[in-house]
């Protein structure tokens, strides 16, 4: 999985830039991912209510994380940092102790 190739950090800075400070959390989602049903994403909203200060992400084997992944509004800052092939999965890796399967 890779989501963090340079233009997806592109998408997501600019995601960023325009929430701004309007909201406490962001969905961050795969076009080529159609098929995950709304129930996933209705569980990832529930998770990340219940653990605001978390980044929920999809596990999809085990230790195998990735996108749909909800991160809230204090890792913004570090979503507007990302370049090149760093993407939100390095945040996910350095952040481990903050994540929630």
């Amino acid at each position: 999985m890779n989501i963090g190739g340079s233009r997806n950090a592109l998408y997501i800075r600019c995601a960023i830039d325009q929430i701004g400070g309007q909201y406490n959390s962001v969905l961050l989602v795969l076009s080529d991912q159609p098929l995950i049903p709304a129930d996933h994403y209705r569980n990832l909203i529930k998770r990340s209510r219940d653990k605001p200060n978390k980044i929920v992400v999809t596990e999809y084997k085990i230790d195998l994380l990735g996108v749909p992944a909800i991160f809230p509004e204090s890792f913004f800052r570090r979503l507007q940092m990302l370049y090149g092939d760093k993407g939100a999965l390095s945040i996910v890796v350095e952040e481990k102790h903050r994540v929630e399967r």
